[in-house]
Order: C-alpha cells, then structure tokens, then sequence
C-alpha cells in the first residue's frame, strides 16, 4: 500500500449539488498524475444544508406566474446560498469543512505533516478561505498539531470580490506558507480575477489564470461558470502543480 503523499480537499460552490459533483474531476486529475496511489481525495458537500430552504422558497414562488423560471432559479439558488452562508449557517458551514478535513486526516493515516491541497469553487473559495482566516486568527495548538497543514489553494470561478464589499479594509488570508492560484472566465459573471481587488489579496494570490472553459454553447457565457471541474486548461494546471510540487 502507499503512503499518501498529498490529500486534496474539494468544496463546491452555489446551487443543488450531488453528492458525487467531484468525481469527474477527480476521474480526469488521476489520469494526470505520475502517482495517483499516493493522492487521497475528500470533498466538502455542504448544499444539503442550505438546499431545503432554497426549494421551499422556490415552490413558494412558484405558485406565480412568473418568466425566465430557469434563469430565476439560478439566481434564488445562488444569491440564497450567499445570504444565508453570511447570516445564520455560516457556523454550519464552518463545521462540514472542519468535518471533512478530519475525514482527509483519516485517509491520510492521520499523518500531521502531509500536506493538503485545496480546490474551491465559487462560493466555496469564500467559504475555504474564511475557514483559513478563522484558523490563523484564532491559534488552537492542540488542534493545528494534528490536523494536516494546508499548503495549496485552487480557487476557479471564485466570486469573493462580491463579499469583499462589506469589509473594510479589504483583507485576506496570510498565504505566506501556501501557494494560491485563482481560475477564472472573462465570460463568467460569478468568477473574478482576485489580484487587483486590494494589496492583501494581491500578495496573497500568486496568479489570477484566464481560461475558456465551456462547450460550444457555453464558453462564450455566463453558464461556463459551472464548467471549470472538468475544462482541459484548469485540469492541466493543476496536475503539474501537484505532480512538480508533490509526486515527482
């Protein structure tokens, strides 16, 4: 059996989300990797706790007559997400992250020093990044001496500058001990480049990456934001980060 060299953690982003949303990426980023064995993936799925209230407020609405319903929906989900992660589930939300990162220490052998690599989508690099910020503000010994270090972040269609409205200053993370790399579509309108919103984010982030992700139908708009798990250039990216930083 080998040891694991490197765990990946995968948290989603805004809307209904199955519990298997991963795995086509995961399928894709093994055939990349010089060794796969020794990669130990976890995901973050936290929709169920917001997606009961999203569908009672969207058959509520529903009882109209209403236009564009799939575009509306859309938007319920996405903004609904959003407002209650920031209001009253962020703490629950908090809670399946620290959840899932202790199931990766499980899968890890519950190695301390093997490192994490972590991809956020969407809402999701909110959500990762505020779960780091809470960890470097808020110093536990006991717990930050057994729980894997994060020394990677993938964000792709990150909508954190939407968030970082409300915050002033402007500031994020310390990713002195960890490398950041931040995907997006130009013609994404829920993914930013992150650099140029302030100078913590820019010193933070050590690239924002332009792709075209989608297929014909919707890399030349905003539906490519549901299209980065499995788009060529991110699954590229990031096995010869891994591979080069990790495996080879």
């Amino acid at each position: 059996m080998t040891n694991p060299k490197l765990g990946v953690l995968i948290i989603h982003g805004i809307g209904s989300q199955e519990i298997d949303f991963a795995e086509p990426m995961i399928a894709k980023l093994r055939k990349k990797l010089t060794d796969p064995d020794a990669v130990e993936f976890q995901t973050v799925h936290w929709a169920p706790l917001l997606e009961e209230k999203s569908q009672s407020m969207w058959a509520k609405l529903t009882t109209r007559k209403l236009s564009w319903k799939p575009l509306r929906k859309y938007f319920i989900n996405a903004l609904g997400d959003a407002t209650a992660y920031n209001n009253e589930m962020y703490d629950e939300v908090q809670d399946c992250i620290e959840d899932a990162m202790r199931g990766l220490r499980h899968k890890l052998n519950y190695g301390p020093f093997t490192p994490v690599v972590v991809v956020a989508h969407s809402l999701g690099g909110a959500m990762i990044t505020d779960y780091i910020w809470d960890r470097q503000k808020n110093k536990d010994p006991i717990r930050d001496r057994y729980m894997p270090p994060i020394k990677g972040l993938l964000t792709i269609g990150c909508n954190i500058p939407v968030f970082a409205l409300s915050h002033t200053p402007i500031e994020t993370i310390d990713a002195s001990d960890l490398w950041w790399l931040n995907i997006y579509d130009k013609d994404d309108i829920l993914g930013y480049p992150l650099k140029p919103i302030s100078e913590s984010f820019d010193e933070a982030v050590g690239e924002d990456f332009q792709v075209n992700t989608g297929r014909w139908w919707s890399s030349w708009n905003p539906l490519c934001h549901n299209d980065y798990w499995t788009d060529s250039d991110v699954i590229k990216r990031l096995s010869k980060i891994l591979n080069d930083l990790y495996l080879d």
